[in-house]
């Protein structure tokens, strides 16, 4: 089990997010230059076990960041 997970550059899409969103225990994760777009976005906005989040460069466009700024 891991708090903080790195995944920067893993080619992590939609569906892989939608799994880490799902997952508690992740405090911290890096999911930079991967390519996760908005729906991805919207599932990780979910994850209220989250404190640190970095979606640089993922195309999460606009409803993607409205979600995340809504958690």
């Amino acid at each position: 089990e891991y708090e903080s997970l790195n995944l920067s550059n893993k080619k992590i899409g939609p569906k892989e997010a939608l799994v880490l969103g799902r997952n508690k225990k992740i405090k911290t994760l890096n999911l930079s230059h991967n390519n996760i777009g908005p729906e991805g976005a919207i599932a990780l906005a979910g994850n209220t076990s989250l404190t640190s989040l970095d979606l640089s460069f993922c195309q999460i466009g606009y409803d993607g960041a409205i979600a995340l700024s809504k958690n």
